[in-house]
Formats: structure tokens, sequence, C-alpha cells
């Protein structure tokens, strides 16, 4: 899956429904 394909779920569910996000990346590389 690549960013572009993560940011349109995200914006075809928001105010929709709830979404969850989860990563196994350490905090640390969050924002890299």
């Amino acid at each position: 899956m690549t960013r572009s394909d993560l940011l349109e779920i995200i914006d075809d569910r928001a105010g929709n429904k709830a979404t969850i996000i989860t990563s196994q990346l350490p905090v640390e590389h969050w924002h890299a």
C-alpha cells in the first residue's frame, strides 16, 4: 500500500466511519 492509497482511504471514510490505523514502525520514525 502506498501513502496515496492510505490517504485516499482516510479521505473516503472521513466524517462517515471510525478508522483505526496501526503500525509496527517505531515512534521515532513516524515523521521521518
